[in-house]
């Protein structure tokens, strides 16, 4: 046989379904002994009463037969049988009353065989109905204030009101749980959405329409859990703090350098990290931002630089009521961000490790500086006199700029705006009998020190040379720059000298002091280093003292000789600034991220954080060090969500060693039945970092990984903190974890503490009750009141109820039990055993030799199962499918009834649908709109009648004839004729491309449905 007969086979063996499962010969009325009706029975005593003469008074000889006294027909007898009025003759009357009384006996007669199937199944194989079930549900129990926490076990009574024979309904817990403070305050997702780049979405308020705190909708409000494609982007990134971004105004250039591990190939470049990243800063108002960054990236090192306008804010420490989040950081903090909808994604730098760190800042213009001369403080928003009105040998200007020199400097700038300043000094001092003076003869002294091991003090600085092209003079100060700015003259050369100790330069340069009082500077003791302050003193003076006596020398010359002209000195020029700025170059050190040692992680110049969807952490491998149910791994430069969604639940109330028992009821079936079932991971915040929980913590679970309604127990670890930065603090944070595909998992409709289940006390109650489960409400109270219990609420309607076996019920289940005796062989023991088992499932179809992508693969079965559609599916009613809980019980259930050689699964089926393409033309006064739409809805009610009528049943099978529907539009009252007429076969969610007469299933799951949408265009168009 070829594979494709095979298929064929396959294709035309339709399965079974539940009203099917009983064979008719075993029906207790098969064979009854007595099958005539009462009509049957009237028209069986016309036709005896041929052969019974009639006689007519007291005659001898008969007239005739009784045959003229019943009816003549089958119609007639009803008629008589049926009626009220009186009107039936007295013999008739009799015999109807007769055949009534007949219904008894006959009824014990035609029992008969059920009695004796009953006899077998019940007496000799011992068979017994299968008891009631009695239902369950959840209750939700609060505490009064300031009680401590109550067990509430099995000899606690819960009432739900009475049932219809008045009888009050008594609910017992199933198990012990512990009632505590407990409650649930915060309900947030995390969404990794792999689309594009990658996006992290995020949902603050979970249990939202928009994550937001938008209301739901619907009359069961249902939210993910785990987050979706519709929430909004998360805000991702890393942030460092440093001292040295303590900048409060100027031209502000700030240099993040970081190493890096874990670089993937092609995906991270300069150009990818300049577009896809900016910063903020702390300002003093507000944060600073966002600024746009310039990337570089060389082998390992990504180096991030942007700077702060100087009409922007101060840069100032961070400080949570001003600056929000929750940072453990004192110092100024520069935050990274991934912009939203850039080239560069999460996928691109989720996997980026950080392992040391620099900053560095580049400061220009500052004015704002604490200005001292010997006098006392200078005013430095109008021009001054920086060493005072007489300027003297070691008279001092010292700048003041805190925010420089409390910083690891590599550069430091001063800017001087001289005012008045001379164009030739040898000119200017012509007339002073002094040799040597110049531009570069006025020089200063420096001293000062930063935060790290630069002391600087150095001579010989000109104040007024060489001056820039804004007329400026810049004094710059590099770590091991020279005290000097230009060759050594002669005096310069004995103060060198006299600097190497050699007693005889200092003598000589004694004496040539004495002689050339210019040069008296270089025996002036270079200041002290204030904290603080750069301070600079003059090495000679601008010669005052030598302009008075000089002077009166020449006045007093030309007084005793009267002849020539006077001669008039230049004042000597008074250094006035007109203004001064500072600049400078400062870093922190480079501190390693990864580093193990306690010193890195003390270290104050640089501190880590990652900049998660809710909150921020400091991280560094000591502190990953110091939690031993943390991997040992390298930290990241991005938050790392390694999982597709994430469920956040945060309980106050709460505190290590607290036991909580959780709620979970989710919208039932909307778990996407297609996808593979994926487990739930729970883990718990323990001071930023996620502890997973164990079967020790996780102790029980209703739920079967959030595809059914149920309860989580927990008991919270040892480990557990309620002081968190990544989360709001002050609650305890656990979270569910799902790898992939969340579509998985069903949506959640409550999230709560203090969950009970409870279980129906079945002494006494109606059978009825079981027929449906009991409304939510119902359970409201303790029947033996407990004093720390406030209140008692049933959230939801009972569950898992089940009347007691039906005798055919039984006759059906002994009969299939004979045949498979509880274990798969043959399709037809994998059919019956599974709607035995779940009978929410109406119809199934064991396809042997196969699995999901193949029809021949030895070793396998697969099962595609039908829902009961009176039990409306929460999806697609056009295309119902079981829902996720249900297949993977009865994936569990096949494994533990069939061998170890064979892998059996069910599946929903595949849908293939029908699609009708054509133009109509209506006939005159029926609107096409309107009349388009009602069309297409009744050419889907017609294709799926089973969506709409609870008496049709969806099978597998059949065929669909184009030449019947285009019958069917045709035939409807508002048409009046149809063109182009197209009908189109497929599966999944595209479109159809090919014209059929014919449809019918293509593979061996498929089922034929109507597709949600026709193409029906006006014929008149």
């Amino acid at each position: 046989m070829s594979d494709q007969d095979i298929i064929q086979n396959h294709i035309s063996e339709l399965g079974q379904s539940q009203d099917e499962r009983l064979p008719r010969e075993l029906g207790a009325h098969h064979a009854d002994v007595d099958e005539r009706t009462p009509e049957q029975l009237m028209m069986f005593a016309r036709r005896f009463s041929r052969f019974v003469n009639y006689y007519r008074g007291n005659t001898a000889a008969a007239s005739g037969n009784w045959e003229s006294f019943f009816p003549a027909d089958e119609d007639q007898a009803a008629r008589l049988l049926s009626s009220e009025d009186g009107a039936a003759p007295a013999h008739l009357a009799l015999w109807a009353s007769f055949l009534e009384l007949y219904e008894l006996p006959r009824e014990a007669l035609n029992g008969l065989t059920g009695l004796h199937m009953d006899f077998f199944y019940r007496s000799v194989l011992r068979f017994e109905k299968q008891g009631a079930l009695p239902d369950r549900a959840h209750v939700l129990l609060e505490l009064k204030k300031n009680t401590a926490p109550t067990r509430v076990g099995p000899e606690h009574r819960f009432l739900g009101g009475k049932d219809a024979s008045g009888t009050e309904l008594v609910y017992a817990p199933v198990r012990d749980t512990v009632v505590g403070r407990g409650k649930v305050t915060s309900l947030r997702s995390v969404f990794v959405d792999s689309a594009g780049q990658g996006t992290v979405r995020f949902a603050p308020i979970a249990n939202s329409l928009d994550g937001l705190g938008a209301e739901l909708q619907g009359d069961e409000p249902k939210w993910p859990g785990f987050g979706a494609q519709t929430l909004p982007a998360a805000e991702l990134g890393f942030a460092l703090a440093s001292p040295v971004l303590r900048m409060a105004e100027g031209r502000r250039k700030v240099s993040l350098r970081l190493k890096l591990g874990g670089l993937p190939q092609g995906r991270m470049s300069s150009a990818l990290a300049t577009s896809g990243l900016h910063a903020y800063v702390t300002g003093l108002k507000s944060w600073v931002g966002p600024l746009p960054l310039t990337a570089s990236l060389a082998s390992d090192t990504l180096q991030l630089d942007f700077e702060v306008p100087a009409s922007e804010q101060s840069i100032v420490d961070y400080d949570e009521k001003v600056h929000g989040y929750a940072y453990t950081a004192t110092a100024p903090i520069v935050q990274v961000f991934l912009k939203a909808g850039a080239a560069l994604g999460y996928e691109d730098v989720k996997d980026l490790d950080v392992k040391d760190a620099r900053v560095s800042v580049e400061v220009s213009g500052i004015t704002s500086l604490q200005l001292e001369s010997d006098a006392g403080r200078l005013d430095p928003k109008k021009a001054f006199l920086p060493f005072g009105s007489q300027p003297a040998v070691g008279s001092r200007l010292m700048v003041g700029c805190p925010e420089a020199l409390t910083k690891k400097l590599s550069e430091v700038k001063l800017e001087l705006q001289w005012q008045g300043l001379p164009g030739n000094f040898t000119q200017h001092y012509s007339n002073y009998g002094l040799a040597g003076i110049d531009n570069d003869s006025f020089t200063v002294s420096s001293s000062f020190q930063d935060a790290g091991t630069w002391a600087q003090r150095g001579q010989g600085h000109e104040l007024f040379t060489p001056l820039g092209t804004t007329g400026a003079r810049e004094l710059t100060f590099t770590p091991g720059s020279t005290s000097h700015s230009r060759p050594l003259s002669s005096g310069y050369k004995v103060y060198a000298l006299q600097a190497a100790g050699n007693l005889w330069a200092r003598r000589a340069a004694q004496s040539y002091v004495r002689r050339s009082p210019v040069f008296r500077s270089f025996l002036t003791a270079i200041p002290d280093a204030r904290p603080g302050f750069i301070t600079l003193a003059l090495e000679h003076d601008f010669k005052h003292a030598r302009y008075r006596t000089k002077s009166i020398e020449l006045a007093l010359k030309y007084s005793k000789s009267g002849t020539g002209d006077p001669v008039v000195l230049s004042e000597p020029y008074t250094p006035v600034l007109q203004g001064i700025s500072l600049s400078y170059k400062a870093h922190s050190d480079t501190v390693s991220i990864q580093s193990r040692e306690l010193e890195d992680f003390s270290n104050p110049d640089v501190h880590f954080f990652l900049i998660g969807a809710f909150g921020q952490m400091r991280e560094h491998g000591y502190q990953r060090q110091q939690f031993g149910f943390v991997p040992d791994k390298s930290v990241p430069l991005f938050p790392r969500y390694l999982d597709e969604g994430e469920l956040l639940v945060g309980l106050s109330g709460l505190q290590a060693n607290d036991s909580v028992s959780l709620l979970f009821q989710v919208a039932e079936g909307s778990a996407d039945p297609e996808l593979a079932r994926q487990p739930l991971r729970w883990s718990v915040l323990c001071d930023n970092y996620w502890k997973a929980m164990g079967q020790g913590e996780v102790v029980l679970d209703t739920t079967n990984h959030l595809l059914t309604s149920g309860t989580v127990t927990f008991v919270i670890p040892r480990e557990a903190t309620v002081h968190n930065t990544v989360l709001p603090g002050g609650l305890v944070w656990l979270k569910a974890a799902v790898t992939r595909d969340t579509g998985a998992v069903s949506q959640l409709v409550r999230v709560a503490a203090n969950a009970v289940e409870v279980r129906l006390q079945a002494e006494g109650a109606h059978p009825s009750h079981l027929l449906a489960p009991l409304p939510e409400g119902k359970i409201g109270k303790l029947k033996t009141p407990i004093a720390t219990v406030r209140s008692v609420t049933q959230p939801f309607a009972s569950f898992g109820g089940r009347p007691e076996e039906s005798d055919e019920a039984l006759r059906t289940r002994a009969a299939e039990r004979l045949r498979h005796r509880g274990r798969c062989l043959t399709a037809w023991d994998y059919e019956r055993l599974v709607l035995g088992h779940f009978p929410g499932v109406y119809h199934a179809k064991c396809i042997p030799h196969a699995k999901d992508g193949s029809w021949l693969a030895p070793g396998h079965a697969l099962v595609v199962v039908i829902p009961d559609l009176r039990n409306k599916n929460a999806r697609d009613p056009l295309e119902p499918k079981v829902d996720a809980d249900t297949l993977s019980r009865i994936d569990t259930f096949l494994r533990e009834h069939t061998g170890m050689q064979v892998q059996a699964r069910a599946k929903n089926p595949r849908y293939q649908r029908i699609q009708l393409d054509f133009k109509v033309k209506l006939h005159p006064g029926f609107e096409f709109n309107f009349y388009s739409k009602l069309l297409e809805q009744e050419l889907i009610q017609f294709l799926s009648p089973w969506a709409f009528s609870a008496d049709r049943r969806l099978t597998f099978g059949g065929h669909v004839y184009k030449s019947v529907l285009l019958d069917f539009v045709e035939e409807r009252e508002y048409v009046d004729f149809v063109t182009d007429f197209k009908m189109y076969s497929h599966t999944g969610g595209g479109s159809g491309s090919q014209d059929v007469q014919e449809a019918h299933p293509q593979t061996p799951d498929a089922l034929l449905v109507s597709a949600p949408m026709h193409l029906i265009k006006d014929a008149e168009a």
